[in-house]
């Protein structure tokens, strides 16, 4: 594996941008500033190009794995930070998680969406560094231990201004099951087909899936100081 698979460089921050919107569906989708969205099975030369990318990866090429990566290694670290990772651990996430679908990449059926079949790689690694801590956390306390608390926010150097600070905040206390949709198509514009793919969900579970959860987003930001 070539170094550039075992050493992802890191992205320490998340740019997003001000906005004066009132509806906080319009904030959400405002201040979350996606980065550019990579090809996944759409018309034109650039999804030809990426499905060859990914039939050389399969055959071996590590080269072709490199260029994968540098196309969906943003989109790996913000879903991460969304999913409330500070931005180093963010990055370790997405390093891990490209690592592991390099591991699987001769699993992946070529014509399918690449970029949900990626994020669930992410989601999972996400779920395995959580699950760690909070078993460090465990242990520590039954040690007689406190476990070390981290004072600045996962978006502490990403978020600009006070209220996206609150909007992050706030949906990163939803459960997955609420807030996994609103990253995936407001934070990193995923078409509703990509975000079913993602999910492992039928598109019309996504629609209602959405709803509630931009519903709990509205209360939760109303009860929110």
């Amino acid at each position: 594996m070539s170094a550039n698979v075992q050493g992802i460089p890191r992205t320490r921050s998340l740019s997003v941008p001000r906005s004066t919107a009132a509806d906080s569906l319009q904030v959400a989708h405002e201040l979350a500033s996606p980065a550019p969205s990579p090809p996944s099975k759409v018309d034109g030369l650039e999804s030809v190009e990426e499905s060859a990318l990914i039939a050389r990866a399969q055959a071996g090429d590590i080269t072709a794995f490199d260029s994968l990566i540098a196309t969906h290694q943003a989109g790996a670290q913000r879903l991460a930070v969304m999913l409330g990772l500070h931005p180093d651990d963010a990055a370790d996430a997405a390093q891990e998680a490209f690592v592991r679908a390099y591991r699987a990449i001769a699993r992946f059926r070529l014509g399918e969406p690449f970029r949900p079949w990626l994020s669930s790689i992410v989601v999972n690694e996400v779920r395995c560094l959580r699950r760690s801590a909070r078993r460090r956390a465990k242990l520590a306390d039954r040690l007689g231990g406190v476990p070390e608390l981290a004072l600045d926010s996962p978006e502490g150097d990403a978020v600009r201004n006070e209220r996206s600070a609150r909007l992050l905040a706030t949906l990163r206390s939803l459960r997955d099951h609420d807030r996994l949709p609103i990253v995936y198509r407001y934070f990193l514009d995923f078409s509703e087909a990509e975000t079913a793919t993602a999910l492992g969900v039928p598109c019309g579970t996504v629609k209602s899936r959405l709803s509630r959860g931009l519903a709990r987003l509205r209360e939760a930001l109303e009860d929110r100081p």
